[in-house]
């Protein structure tokens, strides 16, 4: 299956995506801030230099809901693209991110592009940008003096007008909002709130005190380090936030931290047999030791999507109609459900899913005997965020082979490898050198793993 970045960029980057609006530009659709002319076709980049643009990372909305994704070059690829003078690569690297973020607006997300200022005026290819949400960063200060006579400020101007026509919605950091307010006709459609070394109270302060009339205008804080602040950002009427997850593995003291629940140990374990492949008969015994999850997985099978199948109220026809995968899917599923009525809760049980299924496809690709083990590796790794409890207490009270709990806690050991890889891809720093993804098939391979597991993951949040 073709990664994100092949199945739209490298096919025809130069096509109008269908429903795309009608621009009056020059035939090439292409644009800089110095109008300079460059060429549209930035395919002809060769493939492997891209490689690591289209990791893409979840938005998460104030309903806590996950509504698109977030694409970006890498901090690696940044620093050596400031300083270069090969336009047509540099265009390249901006083309894979808007193409990206264009494609997941062709199925209904958010496709968020972060372009640093400084490559604008590399070419930028127009239609690749409608309908997207485009963030402007490190714009530098602009000369004193009339932003209407301020060359630079024109030339940004011009720019952004440009990508406003076909339909693009611009934003970019607070900084610049005074000189937005002295030529209303420029204001952006929305303000970007880079975390950095900044406490969320800050970024939460900063959004209370936006000058007027910029105050209603949606607010976007990314490079979040944690889902604690992730959430904490959205209990502050952040609009839309984006960052990393972390594995939990030491929390702040709270008093009233409730214990892992009985049946998150039940669930694991139950998960655990199927891996083992243990006899139907020992999971359909085991399950019926416990009224509660049994009752839960009749309920579930009387559901409206299992409507089609031939079921009855019995805990071994249901265990033989669903088969040993779908009951795995099942038990996952249920085991998500403890995420309870956390703000994120909706985005930690995608992301949960997603880690899981891309472990798995990681360890397919790798030809693990078991592969299963490593879906319940990336489930286990999410339980500290979606349970609020330190991972070594989850850990310490469920069933993991060793390995796993080597690379939850130590940080260390075989299976470390695949956690490692998707930790550094949410947090966009899966470098495009890293040896980490050699035994995998390469980056591009992982990248493309990635997107499978993102849809699969989206699918079964639509399905449940």
């Amino acid at each position: 299956m073709k990664s994100l970045i092949q199945r739209l960029f490298f096919k025809n980057v130069s096509t109008k995506p269908e429903g795309a609006q009608k621009v009056e530009a020059r035939p090439d659709q292409t644009v800089s801030v110095n109008q300079a002319s460059t060429t549209s076709n930035t395919a002809v980049i060769a493939q492997n230099t891209l490689i690591g643009i289209g990791a893409r990372r979840p938005v998460i909305a104030e309903t806590g809901d996950v509504v698109g994704y977030e694409f970006s070059i890498p901090g690696t690829a940044i620093e050596r693209l400031k300083n270069s003078t090969d336009k047509r690569a540099n265009a390249a690297y901006i083309a894979c991110v808007t193409t990206s973020a264009l494609l997941a607006v062709n199925v209904g997300k958010i496709g968020f592009a972060r372009i640093p200022a400084y490559l604008l005026d590399q070419g930028m290819t127009l239609h690749d940008c409608a309908g997207i949400w485009v963030s402007i960063e490190h714009i530098p200060t602009l000369n004193a003096g009339d932003v209407k006579t301020n060359t630079d400020w024109n030339a940004f101007a011009q720019f952004v007008q440009r990508l406003k026509a076909v339909g693009a919605k611009v934003g970019w950091e607070p900084h610049l909002l005074e000189y937005a307010k002295l030529n209303l006709e420029l204001a952006p459609d929305f303000v970007l709130l880079r975390q950095g070394e900044a406490s969320i109270a800050a970024l939460v302060e900063v959004r209370q005190n936006l000058p007027e009339p910029f105050k209603a205008l949606p607010t976007f804080a990314t490079d979040l380090r944690s889902e604690e602040e992730l959430e904490s950002a959205l209990l502050g009427s952040i609009s839309y936030v984006c960052g990393a997850f972390s594995l939990s593995k030491s929390l702040p003291d709270t008093p009233m931290r409730p214990p892992v629940p009985p049946d998150v140990i039940r669930l694991v374990s139950l998960m655990n047999l199927l891996n083992s492949d243990a006899e139907l008969s020992t999971v359909v015994a085991d399950i019926k030791g416990d009224v509660g999850l049994s009752y839960r997985l009749l309920s579930l099978m009387r559901s409206a999507k299992y409507a089609n199948r031939q079921t009855s109220l019995n805990i071994e026809q249901a265990v033989l109609t669903l088969g040993r995968d779908e009951l795995y899917r099942v038990l996952s599923v249920l085991l998500l459900r403890y995420t309870g009525t956390r703000r994120v809760s909706s985005a930690l049980e995608e992301i949960a899913l997603w880690r899981s299924r891309f472990l798995e496809l990681l360890a397919n690709a790798r030809h693990e005997p078991m592969p299963g083990n490593f879906f319940t590796l990336g489930l286990v790794s999410m339980l500290g965020s979606i349970l609020k409890q330190d991972l070594a207490d989850v850990v310490q009270k469920i069933a993991i082979p060793e390995p796993a709990k080597n690379a939850l806690l130590q940080e260390d050991g075989p299976w470390y490898t695949y956690l490692k890889i998707a930790l550094e891809i949410e947090a966009h720093k899966l470098s495009d050198n890293s040896l980490l993804t050699t035994e995998f098939g390469g980056q591009q391979r992982v990248l493309e793993l990635s997107d499978r597991a993102w849809d699969w993951a989206a699918e079964q949040s639509r399905r449940n």
